[in-house]
């Protein structure tokens, strides 16, 4: 019987898995499907349960922690479930956004102090 409250959707993205503390270990890892709730992913080592990650795709940064994590009997890699916290999608738009916002402020500064640099003969 089915207990997911919402659907997953597939996918097969490359993403890196950070496992956050000190020090933290950063490994490449296979987002397999999510759904709002939850992802989950392939990586190469095991990850043991309630430890905290980073998720970050071409778009999507994911923090969560990890909930089940099981070696896959067909090869030598791992599945790995994340439950997630916090998730901030369009990291494209959102990178774009903030270089804009980083030009217009530095337009600004410029022309604050274009008038210092001018001498008053």
């Amino acid at each position: 019987m089915e207990r997911r409250i919402e659907s997953r959707t597939a996918t097969s993205h490359p993403a890196v898995l950070t496992i956050l503390g000190k020090p933290a270990r950063e490994m490449k890892a296979t987002l397999e499907d999510f759904s709002s709730r939850g992802v989950r992913l392939v990586t190469p080592t095991s990850i043991p349960v309630n430890t905290p990650v980073e998720i970050v795709t071409e778009n999507v940064l994911i923090l969560g922690d990890v909930c089940r994590c099981s070696h896959s009997s067909a090869d030598a890699s791992y599945h790995v479930a994340v439950k997630v916290a916090h998730r901030l999608s369009l990291l494209t738009q959102l990178s774009a956004l903030n270089r804009s916002l980083a030009k217009e402020r530095q337009e600004e500064l410029v022309t604050m102090k274009a008038p210092h640099l001018v001498s008053s003969c």
